[in-house]
């Protein structure tokens, strides 16, 4: 199938250049405005990837790239508003993000049975609020509506996962 839609031609017999196309393109998103689109590359993931590990410190509630020296509990009561351990990195400079979100952590549900597990990375401003940005061009008054007053589906806050722990093999 690879070879077929990377051939001389595209669906119809239409000769349109697709085998010129990179193998990769990606985008880095700036939620502040500076989006880079179509960057080519030759493979995924990116030869020139730094990767870097980051370890949750529950004492000061960061992240950072050396590992804590003690282990800490970090609980949150799940009747409050929000119900989230929250943890922050900060960075001295520019720093651009390119690849996949790995998150390894070790989890217990006192008191439950199962429990549903989230992960969000956001960008946050100078100030510590949380930014994003629309998935839709925000033209017209009835979308001004529509993602002013709600739609979160259409705002993109950064990279997520979810996870039903009780569905999660055991790593012992």
């Amino acid at each position: 199938m690879e070879g077929f839609l990377r051939g001389k031609y595209k669906m119809k017999g239409v000769k349109n250049g697709w085998e010129q196309t990179p193998r990769v393109r990606y985008a880095v998103l700036d939620i502040e405005g500076g989006d880079i689109l179509n960057l080519p590359a030759t493979q995924f993931p990116l030869q020139d990837v730094k990767y870097t590990k980051y370890y949750l410190d529950g004492k000061l509630r960061t992240l950072t790239p050396s590992s804590p020296t003690q282990e800490v509990k970090v609980m949150y009561d799940t009747e409050t508003d929000p119900a989230t351990a929250s943890f922050i990195a900060r960075f001295d400079r520019k720093m651009v993000m390119v690849g996949y979100l790995k998150v390894h952590l070790w989890v217990e549900a006192e008191g439950a049975d199962h429990m549903d597990l989230f992960i969000l990375a956001q960008k946050l401003d100078v100030h510590g609020n949380p930014l994003s940005e629309f998935l839709v061009p925000n033209q017209g008054a009835m979308m001004h509506d529509l993602t002013e007053r709600g739609g979160p589906v259409l705002r993109y806050k950064g990279p997520n996962g979810r996870l039903r722990i009780s569905a999660r093999h055991f790593d012992c």
